[in-house]
C-alpha cells in the first residue's frame, strides 16, 4: 500500500460522491451494489461467479456493478441481459471513484493499485489473489488490516455465498472499511 494515486483519491469523501456515482451507473439509491473488478482486462474467474453472486443473493433490493474488462463485455452484457437483479456491464472505467464510491463492496483481484485504491477509498471487499503474478501479499496484508476477505483461487466455488453473506452484513461492512482505511496512504506519491 502506497502506490501514486490519482489526487481525486486523496479527499475522497464517499458521502459526498455516492448519489452522482449511483446516479451515473443508474443505481437505486438505496440498494446494496456488489462491485465486480477484474483489472483493465478483466478476469474471467470473477467474471463468471457474478451469476453465482445474483443466484445467492437473499436480502432486500441489490444491484451489480461489474466492470468486465472489454473482452468479455459483450458475454457478460448477454448474461446480465438474463439476470433477475439489475446487473450493469461497463467495459472500462476511467473514473474508477465513482466505481469506489457507489460500491457497498468489492468483489476483485489483488493487484497493487486495486490494493492501494480499496485503501484509500475505505471499501471493503472479497479478493482472489491472482497467485501466478504473486498478488498473495497484497491480499495478505489488506486482510490483515481486517479491510478485507481473502478468497484463494482454490477456493473459487465459495465466492458467490461469501459475498452475498458480506454484501448483507452492514456492521461487517464497516469493519472491513475501517481496517482498508488504515492502511490508506493516498497522498504516497
Amino acid at each position: 500500500v502506497g502506490n501514486p494515486l490519482r489526487a481525486v483519491f486523496s479527499s475522497f469523501d464517499r458521502t459526498a460522491r455516492r448519489p452522482a456515482a449511483r446516479q451515473r451507473y443508474g443505481v437505486a439509491p438505496e440498494a446494496t451494489v456488489i462491485g465486480v473488478l477484474g483489472g483493465s482486462l478483466g478476469a474471467r474467474v470473477l467474471n463468471e461467479s457474478v451469476a453465482g453472486i445474483v443466484a445467492a443473493w437473499s436480502g432486500g433490493p441489490m444491484e451489480i456493478v461489474h466492470l468486465t474488462g472489454p473482452e468479455a463485455y459483450d458475454e457478460m452484457a448477454r448474461a446480465a441481459g438474463r439476470s433477475p437483479l439489475p446487473w450493469r456491464c461497463v467495459g472500462f472505467e476511467d473514473a474508477m471513484e465513482d466505481f469506489y464510491a457507489a460500491a457497498d463492496v468489492v468483489v476483485c483481484r489483488a493487484g497493487a493499485m486495486t490494493i492501494s485504491e480499496l485503501a484509500a477509498t475505505g471499501t471493503p471487499a472479497v479478493v482472489v489473489p491472482l497467485e501466478a503474478v504473486g498478488q498473495q501479499a497484497n491480499a495478505a496484508a489488506l486482510a490483515g488490516a481486517g479491510g478485507a476477505i481473502v478468497v484463494p483461487p482454490a477456493e473459487i466455488a465459495d465466492l458467490p455465498s461469501l459475498t452475498a453473506a458480506l454484501a448483507a452484513d452492514p456492521a461487517r461492512l464497516a469493519g472491513l472499511a475501517e481496517g482498508a482505511r488504515s492502511l490508506a496512504r493516498p497522498e504516497a506519491a
